[in-house]
């Protein structure tokens, strides 16, 4: 029943009813200059907005998007999207409100609207007179941020911003207090930081779990500025969405491919069946020369594989809880795949 509701809910309606009469909910729909009071564009967050340009691959149309050789009239997803931006601004009579995350709710860090909103923004500040180089205080002025909590003094029109709003009105009463009621929670937020919970065990020893060390060794640079509450962005969670046509070049590639094909063969998984679930993972080429490439990975692991299964015998993985003070630092974790014989690490590459 969930997945009928969902999949009905989640069909596009081509008709997109537009002139209801009311409020109306809708996609942007390009080349639909109809005029409106009040228009609303939602999630202008940056990067999904306006979208990227679909790896190239063996679309040279797209390769050459960036390049001088593209001619008059090559679409670009990129440009259609701004297109539209100015479209909708164009449509809006009275209002045009534009809302965007401009804080991760998870540690509070400041987060940067699209770049469509920047634009708008510097545009709209070169209408307004204004000292020269004082621009800041206008570009300010257009933007109301939001607290993060409903019931916080801010969202009902503390601090001197009347746009600010909640929708909550239960909370009215208790933020109309006096700041001097409200601090009687205690002196926990006046300013200074919380200092760190103590260990259970040993109060006063610092704690590192094993799992925060591997993320760290593995990449520094994303573990530092993780500290220091500083967002990139991420440009490993979009991937190329091209498929592999020969072997692997760079090192990290060759080596996951290894090691997928190492625990697939300790699986006694069959030739055809690995190649489709390693093609299925981007991990091999199709075809031939997919089939010879895993071929030869297979011969020159096999010694590998001989050299582990004798070691292993009949026995099987399981985790090991662990703990061990290094220079007044306990380090705590899990290890993985451990044997009785002890921890195997093969280094493929």
């Amino acid at each position: 029943m969930r997945a009928h509701f969902a999949a009905a809910l989640a069909e596009a309606d081509t008709r997109a009813p537009l002139l209801t009469g009311g409020v109306s909910v809708a996609r942007m729909v390009p080349m639909r200059l109809l005029p409106f009071r009040v228009i609303c564009v939602l999630g202008m967050n940056d990067g999904e907005f306006p979208r990227r340009d679909p790896a190239a691959g063996l679309n040279r149309l797209t390769a050459e998007l960036g390049t001088g050789k593209r001619r008059v009239g090559d679409r670009s997803t990129r440009e259609d999207d701004r297109f539209l931006f100015l479209q909708l601004l164009a449509a809006a009579q009275d209002v045009f409100y534009v809302s965007w995350i401009g804080a991760d709710p998870r540690d509070g860090s400041e987060r940067e609207p699209s770049v469509l909103v920047s634009e708008l923004l510097e545009a709209a500040v070169e209408q307004h007179a204004h000292p020269p180089g004082e621009t800041a205080g206008l570009a300010d002025a257009l933007v109301v941020r939001h607290p993060l909590q409903p019931f916080a003094a801010a969202a009902f029109g503390a601090g001197g911003e009347p746009r600010r709003f909640s929708y909550r009105r239960d909370w009215r009463e208790a933020a109309a207090q006096p700041a001097a009621r409200r601090s009687v929670l205690g002196p926990w937020f006046q300013g200074q930081a919380l200092p760190p919970p103590p260990d259970p065990d040993e109060p006063g020893e610092p704690v590192l779990p094993l799992e925060a060390l591997r993320r760290f060794l593995l990449n520094p640079a994303r573990e530092f500025l993780a500290r220091v509450r500083v967002r990139l962005p991420e440009l490993e969670e979009h991937g190329d969405d091209v498929e592999p046509l020969a072997a692997p070049e760079s090192a990290l590639d060759r080596s996951r491919m290894q090691r997928a094909v190492f625990e697939a063969a300790l699986r006694g998984e069959e030739p055809r069946r690995m190649h489709a679930l390693l093609r299925a993972r981007g991990l091999l080429p199709s075809g031939e020369p997919g089939r010879r490439l895993l071929e030869r990975q297979v011969g020159e692991l096999q010694p590998w594989l001989e050299a582990f299964a004798g070691w292993r015998g009949d026995a099987g993985p399981r985790s090991l809880v662990a703990e061990v003070v290094v220079d007044g630092v306990r380090l705590r974790g899990r290890i993985d795949d451990v044997y009785p014989q002890g921890i195997a690490r093969v280094r493929l590459g």
